[in-house]
């Protein structure tokens, strides 16, 4: 059952679990270059990032991985996010424009920079503003910039309140879309769904369709 499906990411999603257990560096950053780079980002995302950290989770929970090696991983993952998203060309001029990040005291990055370097990787001018931002800064952002789009997440149910104050906020400004486990829980933002690559190769899709 460990086999790889034809088309499927190379590695397993028990892999990152198990380099948190044992902290090998060495074999959890090939294997993360390994998946980013071998196949469709998109892909990658939604068949093996996001069930590899649900798993990770799991292993947390379950006591075989330590809060520390639950960071260790994360943090491999969000650097090598970060170094993805760096190495994509950038849009070109006139492409339409996505801010990416999230509310007041939300912390949990991984799942909307997976969300940017996906859009990116797709053309789109992405705006990557990251953790914790406070609603007068997103107001103000949007204002400057009026993106086609602003998208948030709601990861955790403790990130309820101040996504629903920065959606009443930015949506007479601006279109917001919400990802995340409680997306469905915030009213006026339009649900992205839970296959987080997909949501954003469907958005970038959406945006550079040529107007009729």
């Amino acid at each position: 059952a460990d086999l790889p499906r034809p088309g499927s990411p190379p590695a397993r999603v028990d892999d990152l679990a198990a380099c948190g257990e044992d902290f090998d560096v060495v074999r959890l950053e090939a294997m993360l270059d390994k998946a980013f780079s071998e196949t469709d980002l998109a892909i990658a995302v939604d068949e093996w990032l996001m069930p590899s950290l649900v798993r990770l989770g799991e292993a947390w929970q379950q006591g075989t991985v330590s809060v520390a090696g639950e960071h260790f991983v994360s943090a491999a993952v969000l650097r090598r996010l970060a170094q993805a998203f760096h190495q994509l060309p950038h849009a070109e001029p006139g492409a339409p424009q996505v801010m990416v990040g999230l509310a007041r005291g939300s912390r949990h990055e991984l799942g909307v920079m997976a969300f940017a370097l996906v859009l990116r990787s797709r053309g789109v001018n992405v705006t990557y503003l990251g953790a914790d931002l406070p609603v007068e800064s997103w107001v103000d952002t949007v204002r400057a910039l009026l993106p086609e789009a602003v998208v948030l997440a709601v990861p955790t149910v403790e990130d309820l309140p101040a996504v629903r104050e920065a959606v009443q906020a930015i949506t007479p400004i601006a279109t917001v879309l919400l990802g995340g486990a409680h997306q469905g829980r915030v009213e006026g933002a339009e649900p992205l769904g839970h296959r987080i690559g997909e949501a954003a190769a469907d958005l970038a899709a959406r945006l550079l369709a040529p107007t009729a």
